[in-house]
């Protein structure tokens, strides 16, 4: 797999979808595992953030990844793209019908993003000063998963909120790694939940059919961290 960097042609367009990102960007990690999941036929177009090409502006005038692109049709912002592929793609849908539980998903994720995300992603470079927000926000995960009282959010198999909090806590390991920090996460009544429902991620064929389709493991997420932390990001590591 290469990059689409400065200076190459952009790819033709097609009925088939594109999604537009990088191996380790926890957005796309979602969009691929719910692509998968519903069983679309996707072509994965590793960008170049760096010196991306001038012709991705017309795809995706803010120049964020991920953007998924269809025909004529391209879409950005992580969660609008779940919504797009659940109404585009309705013959396996990844979210409830009902219209109370797909608001109280919605609004899961909502509170992720604004609430735990954040922190997560700070652990990158400021592990002290956001661990112990992180552990409290793996609590309150936990707390909903009891609350619902299933395996997965989703219920008995994964669904998108399942996918799109799995791109981030997989981030959680290899900062462990690279700042070699220690994270209580004894199982509890506040947290049990939590690691029971991470556990059967961990070992989901879809994840795991995920990981190998970017080849990417822990230890290659670690170096990956690490490049990125001493400032030269190597999407490229390990292919």
């Amino acid at each position: 797999m290469s990059m689409l960097s400065q200076g190459c042609d952009r790819p033709p367009k097609t009925n088939k979808v594109r999604l537009y990102g990088t191996r380790f960007d926890v957005y796309c990690v979602g969009l691929r595992l719910t692509l998968m999941a519903k069983g679309i036929d996707f072509e994965f177009a590793l960008l170049d953030m760096i010196n991306k090409p001038d012709w991705y502006k017309d795809v995706n005038p803010v120049g964020r990844i991920p953007c998924v692109e269809c025909g004529d049709e391209a879409v950005g912002e992580t969660l609008v793209i779940y919504d797009y592929l659940e109404n585009k793609f309705s013959e396996k849908p990844m979210r409830s019908t009902d219209p109370y539980k797909r608001a109280k998903d919605a609004e899961v994720m909502l509170r992720f993003a604004e609430h735990l995300a954040p922190h997560i992603y700070g652990m990158v470079r400021a592990p002290k000063d956001h661990i112990d927000s992180v552990k409290s926000g793996l609590e309150k995960v936990g707390k909903v998963l009891a609350l619902r009282a299933t395996d997965y959010f989703g219920g008995s198999s994964p669904n998108i909120i399942d996918f799109y909090i799995w791109g981030w806590v997989g981030l959680l390991p290899p900062l462990h790694k690279v700042h070699k920090l220690e994270m209580d996460c004894s199982e509890n009544d506040h947290n049990k939940h939590y690691l029971a429902w991470l556990s059967r991620m961990k070992e989901h064929p879809l994840v795991q059919a995920e990981r190998k389709y970017v080849k990417v493991d822990l230890d290659i997420q670690t170096q990956f961290i690490q490049s990125a932390i001493d400032g030269k990001a190597n999407h490229l590591i390990g292919y």
